[in-house]
């Protein structure tokens, strides 16, 4: 009773809601990239919204399901494929034992989340790179009795034009020119970053001074102004603390959309208050909720008449 990884992916892994309340223990929160994405999978197949999932970057890994299985995929889109039987992202399948879950392409999107109903076992797997030959147990699903993607489908998040930040601790740091342009000013994801952070290339940021920062608490979302006048901004491997000037901090509403963005990609930034951002967050929050009480519903319904 297990999916067993016939072709191994890029940086492949269980992941889950990250360690909350212990970077003063000096333990990096962790967890999903694309905290929404991650719920949205488990929403469609009726988990807890906390449940660990299969994060997949591209190449993805190719996995088959040795038994019956309501599963999810939620965020990028990389052409999934359930045997033959093209299988859009945001949504879930029922698939009997013996299906073969695979990636063809990279359409959009930089992770893609695989849910699974009942969830992947954690215990010592979390964040470790999945090989081929692997085999990760889950419980059967016996309703299915062939594959058969569910006729709904959740919403993605929207793209936008611009991420949203608010000020940061040292954004008086920087001259007034420095101010405008990171909001003025497009950024390029450089090919150095990873899920600790994105390296951003773009207009050098000059600082009123060359004091330094006694080494500080960082979350993720923070922007950090580097010696050379670039920045980075920290994903969900980040460090617990850092020396380095804060200008920004990305909001936590749009730390999705970042997580979706690859290497190469270009972002622009603009400014929003407090006020403003929990607003985003609550309803973000409010949308999960809503989607998660639907897909109980849809799937109970569902589920009575097969």
């Amino acid at each position: 009773m297990s999916a067993v990884i016939i072709k191994a992916g890029l940086l492949d892994q269980l992941v889950d809601l990250g360690h909350k309340g212990e970077q003063h223990w000096g333990v990096t929160p962790g967890g999903a990239m694309d905290l929404y994405s991650m719920q949205v999978a488990n929403c469609l197949v009726g988990n807890p919204r906390a449940t660990a999932v299969l994060e997949l970057h591209f190449p993805a890994a190719a996995i088959r399901f040795d038994k019956p299985a309501l599963i999810a995929i939620a965020g990028a889109d990389f052409g999934a494929k359930l045997d033959d039987i093209d299988w859009s992202t945001n949504t879930a399948a029922l698939i009997p034992a013996g299906t073969t879950l695979r990636f063809t392409r990279q359409i959009k999107g930089a992770r893609i989340y695989l849910a699974i109903k009942g969830g992947w076992p954690t215990v010592d797997d979390l964040q470790k790179p999945l090989q081929k030959g692997a085999s990760i147990a889950y419980s059967p699903f016996q309703h299915a009795s062939g594959i058969k993607p569910l006729p709904w489908r959740a919403t993605a998040l929207l793209p936008r034009h611009a991420l949203r930040l608010m000020k940061g601790p040292e954004l008086d740091w920087l001259t007034l020119d420095a101010q405008q342009a990171l909001v003025q000013h497009a950024f390029t994801i450089a090919p150095s970053s990873n899920r600790m952070g994105y390296r951003l290339q773009g207009i050098v940021l000059e600082k009123l001074h060359q004091q330094e920062l006694i080494s500080t608490a960082v979350s993720r979302g923070v922007l950090q102004l580097l010696p050379d006048g670039q920045m980075i901004l920290l994903m969900a491997d980040h460090q617990t603390t850092g020396g380095y000037p804060r200008p920004a901090v990305l909001i936590q509403a749009d730390q999705p959309l970042a997580a979706q963005c690859g290497i190469g990609e270009i972002i622009q930034f603009e400014w929003m208050d407090m006020p403003e951002a929990l607003q985003a967050l609550q309803e973000q929050e409010r949308d999960l909720r809503i989607l998660q009480q639907a897909c109980n519903f849809r799937l109970q319904e569902y589920l009575c008449s097969i």
